[in-house]
């Protein structure tokens, strides 16, 4: 099965490889640092387990660690890490220059700094209190920021393309980044954080910030790499399309599995259970 869009070769070489390798390995060497530090705070709430007498003070109690690990894994290391391999992709599968690289620059502080802040509130013990998004409202709102200035970058790259087609990737990364930003203004829209409608955004931000943000940026990663290390064009380039869109029409509405027998109504429900088991089926 093969598209003829598919078959566009990919770049090898791109006009400004020494501004983009900066950018890339500012991005993975902020990652990494976050990665490690996450990874530390992981283990240590690990022991905490076995041993409940570890590091008793209420900054090193598990309920602050807790959040710092899955906060810092999620927004600080993963999310810095895949949005620098986007804007490499964006400019290196569209053989053009990244539109700006202060841009870039402008991002990675915004996301570090959101990463900054809400580890430091959470083990003063300032926690929004809802899983996955602990952070307080203003610090999501700086993380929404960075996202933008980020998407920014990759659509205005993407844009002085070579090629008429954009390449495949780049639908996962912009979209999912688009997606993202959507979800973190719904999770802070304050019409929405009381009673049943907190309920509500609670499961659509906690799945969504899985299968909405790292399942297409990771997708989207996969299909620059895979071909460029096999040397073979992606095997349906509509194949790849279609799944762009079915992720996006039915992952949404998973999170409603969480809440079960929750006075949420049966028809938000149901869907949620159906797609659910429909995709591990």
């Amino acid at each position: 099965m093969s598209d003829s869009v598919s078959a566009i070769p990919l770049r090898t070489v791109a006009p400004d490889d020494r501004v983009l390798a900066r950018v890339l390995a500012a991005y993975t060497v902020s990652a990494t640092i976050w990665l490690v530090f996450t990874t530390a705070v992981g283990l240590l709430v690990s022991f905490k387990f076995a041993y409940p007498d570890l590091a008793t003070t209420p900054a090193l109690s598990f309920g602050r660690l807790r959040a710092i690990h899955t906060n810092g894994t999620f927004y600080a290391w993963a999310s810095q890490a895949l949005i620098g391999l986007a804007l490499f992709i964006a400019a290196r599968s569209s053989g053009a220059r990244l539109y700006s690289e202060r841009l870039a620059w402008v991002s990675l502080v915004l996301l570090n700094l959101a990463a900054v802040l809400g580890t430091v509130t959470l083990d003063l013990g300032f926690n929004y209190g809802q899983e996955y998004r602990e952070w307080l409202w203003w610090i999501r709102a700086i993380l929404g920021l960075g996202l933008i200035t980020a998407v920014w970058n990759m659509i205005a790259t993407v844009e002085n393309r070579e090629g008429e087609h954009i390449y495949l990737s780049n639908w996962y990364t912009i979209g999912g980044t688009l997606w993202t930003i959507v979800i973190v203004v719904v999770s802070i829209l304050p019409l929405y954080q009381f009673g049943l409608g907190q309920v509500a955004v609670q499961a659509f931000f906690m799945h969504n910030a899985v299968g909405l943000w790292f399942t297409p940026l990771s997708l989207g990663v996969f299909y620059y790499a895979l071909p460029k290390l096999l040397n073979r064009p992606i095997y349906s380039y509509s194949l790849g399309v279609f799944a762009f869109w079915t992720n996006l029409v039915f992952y949404p509405i998973i999170g409603a599995h969480h809440f079960e027998f929750s006075p949420l109504p049966w028809w938000l429900r149901i869907p949620g259970m159906v797609i659910s088991g429909s995709r591990r089926w």
